[in-house]
Order: structure tokens, then C-alpha cells, then sequence
């Protein structure tokens, strides 16, 4: 909530580079047991003196679903079929009951550092995604007649503007977000070694371009929740500012926000928009966690469209099914955007008292 004057859009790519290096660090571990259990099937089993027994086998032609089913809770991994020619193996070779349970297996087998599998694409594509996802909101919010920062701008305004800086950064995301869910559902035990070169030579080997882009169109569903999370933030702030008003200020200073308020904004903005868009994104997982290649036999998912991945998610569990990781993901919420937003209207601020 700077000065009056519109920061420009430097600004903005360094401010939402600072930002989004601090959130990406603070929620990696969340975002990892997320997509484990947002990309792992239902099995039918009955959980026996602490093993995985299958009870029926299993009708699902589903990957994610016939890896998973038979992994026992004793921590050995479980067998994993060969495919071919599939991509990589992406299917988890663990069951995961709960967030905590998922958290206390990968400490256990993976240590530490399995919690940060997946973080090298978004580390080493942060200052686009991010400068990509606050510029274009910053120049539709200006395209639009509004002022960010004078607090001109309308809620209408700012929800599109938000919507239309998640469409935008989809371009960005999708192959980042790909190739780190790949990476993620690795369950070996050599920790956070990073795979993101391997794994681009092995979509870049299938389909070229179009392989690094699978799930493009889910990634653009889930990211229109930008525009109730920039929405939910600037609601949260002025409604903070208003009580500021009541307070005797000197006229040259305008009421200025807390890192402590900007951080609440955050979080709770952040909790919002997650909830508002979480089926979506588990659509998106499962997509971009298919190996299915045009012409290859075996998978359930067909194209890995959005369609079939919705479909094959409501046979596992219904309504129930698309809410899986929830609980990790709104954990993940408060600290990721509470440390995003206190970053990035600090680095903002500095920048726009230093003249740019």
C-alpha cells in the first residue's frame, strides 16, 4: 500500500520475483504431500497389522490406482509396471491416509529433503511465473483506468484483472507445474535430487512442445482463481484500512498497513481463492500425473483431457475425491501467502521510495 503514485512495471517483476522466492520456499514441503494425495486413487483395502491387504482386485485401469493399491505400510515400495514407452514412471508407489500420515512416511523414507522434491522448475522459473502473474495484473488493473496503488481501482476491476494474470501466467505455469509434479511423485529415497533435466529431454522426446504442455487447459481453469485471491486481498485491506481511519493520523501520511495486516490479507485471501478453486486443481494434478501418450494403451485417462480425468476422479469417490489434500493445501495457504504478500509490499514499497 505505498505512495500515490502507480509503481511501474519494474516494480512490480521485482517485487512479485521477491515475493514469490520467499512463498515458493516457505511451501514447497505443503505443496509436495498435496499432490501425493491429490494424485494417488482410492485402493480398496482393509489396513492389517499395519499392512495394505488388498481385498478385491482391482477393476480400475487407472496407473495411479493399481501402483498405489497394493503398496505395503511397511515402508517397502510397491512394484511398479513397466509401461514401455510411458514417459517416466509418475504413479506413487505409497498410500497416503492422511496429510500427517503422508508427512511422517516421507520423513521417515525420503528424509527431509523428499518434502522439497519438485522445487528446482518453480525455483528456476520464480522471477517469470511471479513478475509474470503481478506485471499483467498490474498492467490490466492500469489498462482498465485503475490505480493499484492509490486504491482507485474497483473490485470488479481488480477481480479481472487478477483473472486475467492467472490465464496469462498458465503459460508459464503449466510446464513449471508439470515438471515439478513429475519430480514430487517420486517415492525413492534419494531425497530432493533435483530430475528436471531428465524429465524435460523425456516430454521434449515424446511430444515436443505439446508434451511440456500437458494439462494447459486445466492449469487455465485452476489459475482464474487469481481473480478471487487479488480480490479477497484488496477486500481484506481496505476493510483494515477503514479501522485506520478512526485513528488521528498527521494529513502527510496517509494510514499505512502492518506486515502483520498485509500478512492476515494474505492468508486469508489465499485460503479463499484455494477452496474456490481445489477440485479444479485436482483435475489438474491428476492430468499432468498421467503418463498417457496418443497411441499408447494401458490408461484410463485417454488424452489426460479434463473431462476424462474429472470422470475417473468421481468413479473413485464422488464429491469426496476432488477434496483430497485440502487440509495440506489450506496449511500451506496461510504461510505461503503471508510471507508472499509481507515480501513483496515491502520490496515494492522500497523500490518505489527509491524512484523507480
Amino acid at each position: 500500500m505505498g505512495d500515490n503514485a502507480t509503481p511501474s512495471a519494474a516494480v512490480d517483476f521485482l517485487a512479485g520475483t521477491a515475493g514469490g522466492i520467499a512463498s515458493l520456499l516457505v511451501g514447497q514441503p505443503f505443496d509436495t504431500i498435496k499432490t501425493r494425495l491429490q494424485a494417488q486413487a482410492t485402493p480398496q483395502f482393509s489396513l492389517q497389522a499395519g499392512h495394505a491387504t488388498p481385498v478385491a482386485a482391482s477393476t480400475s485401469t487407472t496407473p495411479l490406482l493399481n501402483a498405489a493399491a497394493v503398496a505395503p505400510r511397511s515402508g517397502a515400495a510397491a512394484p511398479v509396471p513397466s509401461y514401455g514407452a510411458s514417459i517416466i514412471s509418475v504413479a506413487p508407489t505409497r498410500y497416503y491416509r492422511s496429510a500427517t500420515d503422508a508427512l511422517q512416511i516421507i520423513v521417515r523414507e525420503e528424509k527431509f529433503f523428499g518434502l522439497f522434491k519438485g522445487v528446482t522448475s518453480p525455483l528456476l522459473g520464480v522471477a517469470a511465473m511471479n513478475a509474470c502473474i503481478f506485471g499483467s495484473y498490474g498492467l490490466v488493473l492500469r489498462y482498465q483506468g485503475g490505480s493499484e496503488a492509490g486504491g482507485g481501482a474497483t473490485l470488479g476491476q481488480i477481480f479481472l484483472a487478477g483473472c486475467a494474470s492467472g490465464v496469462i501466467s498458465s503459460l508459464l505455469t503449466t510446464p513449471i507445474e508439470l515438471i515439478k509434479i513429475r519430480e514430487q511423485l517420486d517415492c525413492s529415497t534419494k531425497g530432493a535430487k533435483p530430475q528436471t533435466l531428465t524429465i524435460i529431454k523425456q516430454l521434449w522426446a515424446k511430444r515436443r512442445l505439446a508434451g511440456l504442455y500437458r494439462g494447459l487447459g486445466a492449469t487455465c481453469l485452476r489459475d482464474l482463481g487469481y481473480g478471487p485471491y487479488f480480490l479477497c486481498y484488496e477486500v481484506f485491506n481496505r476493510m483494515l484500512l477503514s479501522l485506520h481511519d478512526a485513528t488521528p493520523y498527521p494529513s502527510s501520511q496517509p494510514p499505512q498497513l502492518s506486515n502483520l495486516e498485509l500478512a492476515c490479507s494474505g492468508a486469508l485471501a489465499g485460503v479463499l481463492a484455494w477452496v474456490s478453486t481445489f477440485p479444479i486443481d485436482c483435475i489438474k494434478t491428476r492430468v499432468q500425473a498421467s503418463n498417457r501418450i496418443d497411441g499408447e494403451a494401458g490408461w484410463s485417462l485417454g488424452r489426460g483431457s479434463v473431462v476424462a480425468a474429472t470422470k475417473e476422479i468421481w468413479r473413485e469417490g464422488g464429491v469426496r475425491a476432488f477434496w483430497r489434500g485440502v487440509g495440506a493445501t489450506v496449511m500451506r495457504a496461510i504461510p505461503v501467502n503471508a510471507s508472499l504478500f509481507v515480501v513483496y509490499e515491502a520490496t515494492k514499497e522500497a523500490l518505489t521510495k527509491r524512484g523507480f
